[in-house]
């Protein structure tokens, strides 16, 4: 369970042929509050049921279900499931010394930070992953992460440094 996610918003489209072409829609089904749906009347029979729309933060699940309705009862579709859209953080380290940066005679591997959901009155908790510099500054990724607000501070600096114990905000989004 993630707070950044809801499958509110999402919609279903229920066909009468595998093709789920829209000459064959006999309806739709919208996600709203409690992760519910509207209920459509239908006569018995197999029926197609298709995502149209995506809950926020999720991708578009493009799979076709099929469901067999039988006279006088409900069906319910609850196994439906999507993906969550993620997010990567990796960062490149400079150097406050101008002479250093882009100097291959010194190098800024082995830096690591610390990543964290959560900073609360000067305290660092709900750690997701650690970055480490190589000799450029750059990073690993930490990918598939939520999208939201991350907090990064430096935890080992690269040899003949100093830790810088800044803590920084990163705001993340998705195709930013």
């Amino acid at each position: 369970e993630n707070s950044n996610y809801s499958f509110v918003g999402a919609e279903f489209g229920v066909y009468s042929s595998k093709s789920c072409s829209s000459s064959s829609k006999v309806g739709t089904l919208k996600i709203s509050s409690g992760n519910k749906s509207n209920t459509l009347s239908l006569f018995a029979g197999t029926y197609y049921v298709k995502e149209l729309v995506a809950p926020k933060g999720y991708k578009l699940n493009s799979s076709v279900y099929t469901v067999s309705v039988k006279p006088e009862t409900t069906v319910k579709v609850v196994s439906i499931e999507n993906s969550p859209k993620t997010v990567g953080i990796k960062l490149i380290k400079k150097s406050s010394n101008s002479e250093v940066n882009g100097n291959s005679k010194y190098s800024l591997k082995g830096a690591e930070y610390g990543v964290y959901k959560s900073y609360v009155d000067g305290k660092l908790s709900d750690k997701v992953g650690t970055l480490v510099t190589g000799s450029d500054g750059t990073s690993n990724s930490l990918t598939k992460l939520g999208k939201g607000i991350y907090y990064i501070k430096e935890l080992k600096s690269p040899a003949n440094f100093k830790v810088d114990k800044t803590v920084y905000t990163v705001k993340t989004d998705y195709g930013k």
